[in-house]
């Protein structure tokens, strides 16, 4: 890619990244989108979902385990795969953080996503959707 090119690549990836940052992160009630970015869900708990955070309550004060294997049995189970194909973290970046660390060795070279890539595929979500 030539430099002109990787130039205005990268600015129409800063223009909508200021557009978007410019959303207001709760739109009105009435709005026609939803602002998903900011990684909160419009819909209320399901019931199921309120009762199980409760009943953990209760558990609260404990330890919870440091492999995560029930977490890691149940999605396998739903997925039909072993345990073993299964990871869970806290959070994306961890999750990248062991793969990274499993796969790499220093010095090997990595292809990066710009950071602000989910923000065009939202701004062409409302753009379809008239937001």
């Amino acid at each position: 890619m030539s430099d002109a090119k990787r130039k205005a690549y990268f600015r129409l990836f800063s223009e909508v990244h200021k557009q978007l940052q410019a959303l207001p992160s709760s739109p009105a009630p009435d709005a026609k989108c939803i602002k998903l970015n900011t990684n909160e869900n419009p819909f209320a708990l399901p019931t199921a979902v309120r009762e199980s955070a409760a009943a953990a309550l209760e558990r609260q004060h404990l330890y919870p385990e440091d492999d995560n294997v029930s977490l890691r049995e149940a999605a396998a189970a739903s997925y039909n795969l072993s345990t073993d194909q299964v990871i869970a973290g806290n959070g994306s970046s961890e999750l990248l953080s062991l793969i990274y660390r499993a796969f790499l060795d220093p010095g090997d070279s990595v292809a990066m996503l710009p950071l602000a890539l989910h923000t065009i595929t939202s701004s062409r979500c409302c753009k379809v959707l008239d937001c």
